[in-house]
């Protein structure tokens, strides 16, 4: 009897210890709109981030798909269960045209990373304007 009562201890602590639970990224601005940036100017802007889990979120590391897109100040970042938190990051506009990048957040979720789109507008420098007309 005793060793059926350690038996169920055991498996009892195995099956709370994998019922933790979850975090969930919820990206509260996925797709973002930086508008008109001048040639060779810089654009900060935030993604913002929401745990909807009921464990730790960690963003482990952010992968954008461009050097246009730059995160200088990202470090590893915990969010706690239910909490909010945002990420800065910094649009170098040096192509000018129509711009949609990507910016994928890696994170311990079950999908294991989000994707965040930026778009932006950069005006063609006078100079080249003035050229090509």
């Amino acid at each position: 009897m005793k060793k059926l009562g350690i038996l169920l201890f055991c498996i009892t602590s195995i099956i709370s210890c994998n019922n933790l639970g979850n975090p969930i990224i919820e990206i509260i601005n996925p797709e973002i709109d930086l508008g008109t940036i001048p040639h060779n100017d810089k654009r900060d802007f935030y993604i913002k981030i929401r745990n909807g889990g009921t464990s730790d979120l960690i963003i482990k590391k952010l992968q954008p798909s461009c050097s246009c897109i730059v995160d200088k100040e990202f470090e590893l970042l915990t969010i706690k269960a239910k909490k909010t938190d945002s990420i800065k990051l910094t649009m170098v506009a040096n192509n000018y045209g129509n711009h949609t990048e990507k910016v994928a957040i890696l994170s311990n979720t079950e999908s294991g990373y989000s994707i965040v789109n930026i778009n932006s507008y950069t005006e063609k420098p006078e100079q080249l304007e003035r050229l090509e007309n």
